[in-house]
């Protein structure tokens, strides 16, 4: 009996060794991994499409190397030094659904798959692999991910996304975050949308689990509108190592609009970034305060023109590069009551009225044309004199007589 006693607490002994410590293979930021998995019914394959780095991590931290569902996908991510499967994932995805239409008999597609990991803190492989609905392998792809990797995009540490508690128990370490987006909601429904999420919240928590459970949830609203940038300065505008430029040719202008938050370091486009969305393409661009703060340059004023953007529409300017606008032929417009700012909706078209009339002193009428047919309007001022009103007709200074 003390035999078997003592072989026990081994057992147990030698389990708890192997117990795995998140925060000695894991750092609190997020890995998201975006994957394309491509195909037919005969075939299929996956590649990698971006890395990207998430400010913190709200995951599991206990039981990661083992399943908590089975799936008809999986990812095991290993420690490169010691082979050491330190954490695991399942999923299904939408793609191995698709396989079984008559459309993937004859039509091969690519579906675009997002998954999100503990990041790690020393380099690590990760196999992702698909299996058919008989568990036999149908794709398998791993690939090298180190921490360091520059070419790995920070994301998530500015520009969020305007949102509301509508119950808060805790931090997202000890809570699931349950998030209810406004899809379908227009900005005027706004206070339509917080009452449904309301009642969607109560009806949730009415059943168990849930009920018994309500103090491990957060709910959180979030509207789905773009963000506006604030400080907007000429260096972010054109990059200083750009301004050498002394023709008007397109690899020099345009293209290094906005460079720096456009493009990723490996020169592809970044996703992200508002004016690479072609839902936001147009002759006017609104912007937040303080646009084109920083230092003078005249290259930053030329720029948006080569994206055929012909007004910037404001909470205010920095006062040289307004004057810059000006000679470059530009219409630099300001809300004549800042409110008026927040009217503007995602896919709105807008119309600037009374350039026929245009005179200093005199305001000028913005018509916002949403997408529900509906229409709002409001007043804009500017600080054109004669002289500058004749650069505008004219397309710029230098074509003014």
């Amino acid at each position: 009996m003390k035999q078997f006693c003592c072989t026990l607490l081994f057992f147990l002994a030698t389990l708890t060794s192997y117990a795995q410590n998140f925060a000695d293979f894991f750092q609190d930021k997020t890995l998201r991994v975006d994957y394309i998995f491509t195909g037919d019914a005969n075939r299929q394959a996956i590649y990698l499409d971006e890395l990207s780095q998430l400010p913190s991590w709200a995951g599991r931290q206990h039981h990661l190397s083992e399943l908590p569902l089975a799936g008809n996908g999986q990812i095991i991510v290993k420690d490169v030094a010691t082979g050491q499967c330190i954490y695991k994932t399942s999923f299904s995805s939408l793609f191995q659904e698709w396989l079984s239409t008559d459309e993937a008999r004859t039509t091969a597609k690519g579906f675009e798959n997002t998954f999100l990991l503990p990041f790690p803190k020393k380099t690590v492989e990760v196999e992702i692999t698909l299996y058919s609905p008989r568990k036999d392998v149908m794709a398998n792809f791993k690939h090298i991910v180190s921490p360091e990797d520059i070419l790995i995009h920070k994301r998530g540490t500015s520009h969020v996304t305007p949102h509301r508690y509508m119950l808060q128990s805790g931090s997202e370490k000890d809570c699931i975050d349950v998030a209810i987006l406004a899809e379908g909601y227009t900005e005027k429904e706004m206070d339509v949308f917080y009452q449904d999420a309301q009642r969607t919240c109560e009806s949730l928590f009415s059943h168990e689990p849930f009920r018994s459970m309500k103090q491990k949830f957060n709910i959180i609203t979030s509207t789905c509108v773009p963000l506006p940038l604030e400080n907007v300065d000429t260096d972010q505008i054109i990059p200083a190592r750009f301004l050498k430029a002394t023709t008007r040719e397109e690899k020099f202008f345009g293209d290094n609009l906005f460079r720096d938050w456009r493009y990723n370091p490996d020169g592809s486009l970044n996703k992200d970034f508002v004016l690479n969305n072609p839902t936001y393409g147009g002759q006017i661009l609104v912007a937040g305060k303080n646009f084109g703060s920083g230092s003078s340059r005249e290259h930053a004023a030329m720029e948006p023109r080569f994206l055929n953007v012909r007004v910037i529409l404001a909470k205010s300017f920095a006062r040289i590069h307004e004057t810059n606008l000006k000679k470059q032929g530009m219409l630099a417009l300001t809300f004549t009551d800042k409110a008026d700012y927040d009217k503007i909706r995602e896919r709105d078209l807008i119309s600037v009225m009374g350039l026929k009339d245009f005179a200093p002193g005199r305001t000028l009428k913005v018509v916002l044309h949403h997408e529900d047919g509906s229409k709002e309007s409001f007043e804009v001022q500017h600080t054109y004199n004669e002289q500058q009103i004749a650069w505008f007709r004219a397309g710029s200074a230098l074509n003014a007589r």
